[in-house]
């Protein structure tokens, strides 16, 4: 059946139900349907013929297809709108789809997914709380709600990309301590180094993947900063869904980035086809924030990749990830003093600094680090 032949059984069909002649309707929007099921006019059209005669219930059960159908069609576009960072447009897509109807899924797992890339966490619940209520068997959904509450999947899962848990305290530490430490980095930023990055078990500088200054291990505050992520470690891994481990060694830098300043998607260990080294024992990564207040600064975010969580069939292993998704992904504000701990192994970026000033003060400030395992 081409195009024209079906387009005057539809109208012949929208004839018949205006002539009141019902059954004829029926059989011509039954004989559109038999050829595309997804037909969404024509299951209206025989939801009509079907109320026409007096079947109330099966009426209603095609209304609630075709709407279903129209809802899913205008989700999975704003899914392709998302992916392409088209995030009002995408917004509104979705909003239309739930109008249709409320119970669409792909829709409200996109307004999850939407409210996760604009940092948005409270919604981002919401809205995946309701998915999982319409689908208690969907395992993403249970996955992203899990990452957001610290609750993360334990049991064996698909291999399925996922949204990567992290937690996020404010006020971690009392307000002398997060003074000082801002005071000790401003204070030393001729000390500061060019940022490198890992690549093959040796440290370089690569400014097309990584810009930004550093102080190693600085000892004044390591002495009493370590102890206080050592602490938070417990709680921190059972949120994340990682083991119980003893920690081996806190690794701590403190990072300045300015204007301009950047890092590029990456892990904090190895990657799959990467020859091992001995950040490969890094299971915890964790960054404390500072800045001045109002923030002078724009951009600087913490974007966390979803990522695949491992073996199908198996406990959820970020270890073993090997896939991510460059446009799902949780973004963390840099609030002054709030830190952020998340797997080591996980993909995540940094998002360029946007700073009119000169002054580094003025810039995002960080004690950036890393808890290992045993070997």
């Amino acid at each position: 059946m081409d195009g024209g032949e079906t387009q005057a059984i539809f109208e012949r069909a929208q004839a018949n139900l205006a002539a009141g002649e019902a059954a004829a309707a029926e059989a011509d929007f039954d004989l559109l349907l038999q050829r595309n099921p997804q037909h969404i006019a024509a299951l209206r059209g025989l939801a009509e013929a079907y109320a026409a005669q007096g079947r109330a219930a099966e009426a209603e059960g095609q209304r609630a297809l075709a709407a279903a159908l129209e809802a899913d069609a205008l989700a999975a576009g704003g899914v392709d709108l998302l992916r392409a960072g088209r995030e009002e447009v995408a917004a509104a897509a979705f909003r239309q789809a739930l109008a249709v109807d409320p119970a669409c899924q792909k829709a409200l797992k996109g307004l999850g997914d939407l409210a996760r890339r604009r940092g948005d966490f409270r919604e981002a619940v919401r809205r995946y709380r309701a998915l999982v209520a319409a689908n208690p068997q969907m395992v993403v959904a249970q996955a992203a709600l899990g990452a957001l509450t610290g609750q993360p999947p334990r049991g064996p899962l698909p291999r399925l990309t996922l949204p990567v848990p992290f937690v996020h305290r404010h006020a971690f530490l009392p307000r002398a301590r997060r003074d000082e430490a801002f005071a000790y980095g401003i204070a030393r930023l001729g000390e500061m180094q060019e940022a490198t990055v890992v690549e093959e078990g040796a440290s370089e500088v690569q400014r097309k993947s990584r810009k930004a200054r550093l102080l190693y291990e600085p000892p004044e505050i390591c002495a009493w900063f370590v102890p206080q992520v050592e602490a938070a470690l417990p709680e921190v891994c059972a949120a994340l869904g990682i083991a119980p481990f003893r920690a081996s060694k806190v690794e701590l830098q403190m990072t300045l980035h300015t204007g301009g300043d950047f890092y590029r998607p990456h892990r904090d260990v190895a990657g799959p086809e990467e020859a091992k080294s001995e950040i490969d024992n890094r299971r915890v990564s964790f960054v404390y924030y500072m800045s001045r207040t109002p923030r002078p600064f724009a951009g600087g975010e913490l974007r966390l990749y979803d990522c695949d969580g491992g073996t199908e069939g198996a406990q959820v292993d970020w270890t073993d990830s090997r896939h991510w998704d460059e446009q799902l992904f949780s973004r963390i504000a840099p609030d002054d003093n709030s830190i952020v701990f998340f797997p080591s192994p996980v993909m995540h970026e940094v998002r360029p600094v946007e700073l009119a000033s000169d002054n580094p003060a003025d810039g995002r400030l960080t004690l950036n680090g890393w808890v290992h395992g045993a070997d």
